[in-house]
C-alpha cells in the first residue's frame, strides 16, 4: 500500500461528496468496516453485522488484513 494512501476513501476513489458524507471519513478509515452507515458502494451502508460480509469481499478490508498479518509475524520471518 503506497504511504500516501490515508484511508478507505482514497484507496476506493470514493468521489468528495461521499467521503464528506461518510462517518470513516477522515479519522476511521482503516477501520470503515468497523463503523456503521459507511458510503460503501456509492450508498449508506446498514448496521456493521449486515455490512460485514460486503466489507470481507472489499479489496480494502483485505489489504488492511493483510497488513495487520504481516506486523504481526516475528521480526524475522517478515519479508
Amino acid at each position: 500500500m503506497p504511504a500516501s494512501i490515508r484511508g478507505c476513501w482514497e484507496w476506493m476513489n470514493c468521489p468528495r461528496h461521499l467521503r464528506e458524507s461518510c462517518p470513516a471519513f477522515p479519522r476511521f478509515g482503516y477501520i470503515c468496516w468497523l463503523v456503521p452507515g459507511t458510503m460503501c458502494g456509492g450508498c449508506k451502508q446498514p448496521r456493521v453485522p449486515d455490512k460485514l460480509p460486503m466489507c470481507k469481499e472489499c479489496s480494502w478490508y483485505k489489504e488492511m488484513l493483510r497488513l495487520d498479518r504481516e506486523a504481526l509475524k516475528p521480526v524475522e520471518a517478515r519479508e
